[in-house]
């Protein structure tokens, strides 16, 4: 393909300067013929240029459940593509980058200071049916986006974790304070009663 837009590019010079050449030629039909073979030159390379944006276009994406380590850009099984970027998977829709540093065996407040050291931040969570209620905002966190969007076919194996949010909530008489976490297994938000126990973490981008 290269080397077919060379040799246009280097047959449409040609044509140039040979048009130019004859300007002042009184040979009227040559010059038409060469404005003809020019134009016709001009048509070949957009042509091309369209195959080439066709094929790019129509390049098959590779599912996330099927990457390897060389990989840089999938599509998960709910049809959301995510990129590979430094130290982590931005998902496309959504904006957000989970990286891949798994942090085990800290508490929830400790895995916020981690986080934030880091320039990054834990990862909202509250199930969906709470948006708006409860003091939580009126729209879906970022675990629930990253569950709807196949998070868990690049993220999250099911290892029997437990993943914490940033946000936590008192409960109880003896205002006690938990948190939610995403579940590898089951995939979905569970709540942990108290932030002092030692689960996993997983951090994000602001």
């Amino acid at each position: 393909m290269k080397t077919n837009f060379v040799f246009l590019f280097v047959f449409l010079f040609a044509l140039g300067s040979s048009a130019q050449e004859h300007v002042d030629d009184p040979c009227g039909p040559k010059i038409d013929s060469l404005t003809k073979e020019l134009d016709v030159a001009k048509r070949k390379v957009r042509e091309l240029q369209m195959n080439v944006k066709t094929k790019s276009l129509g390049k098959k994406i590779k599912s996330c459940a099927l990457i390897g380590p060389a990989d840089n850009h999938c599509k998960t099984s709910k049809g959301f593509e995510f990129v590979r970027v430094k130290d982590g998977w931005k998902d496309l829709a959504s904006g957000k980058t989970w990286f891949t540093k798994i942090y085990l065996a800290t508490t929830q407040q400790s895995a916020v200071a981690t986080c934030e050291n880091k320039g990054q931040k834990l990862p909202t969570g509250w199930p969906a049916d709470l948006n708006g209620r409860s003091g939580f905002p009126n729209y879906d966190s970022d675990m629930v986006v990253a569950e709807k969007h196949g998070i868990h076919e690049l993220l999250f194996p099911k290892n029997g974790k437990a993943y914490w949010s940033e946000n936590w909530i008192r409960h109880g008489f003896d205002g006690e304070v938990g948190a939610y976490a995403l579940s590898a297994d089951t995939g979905g938000l569970v709540f942990l009663p108290n932030i002092l126990e030692k689960h996993s973490a997983i951090c994000v981008n602001f």
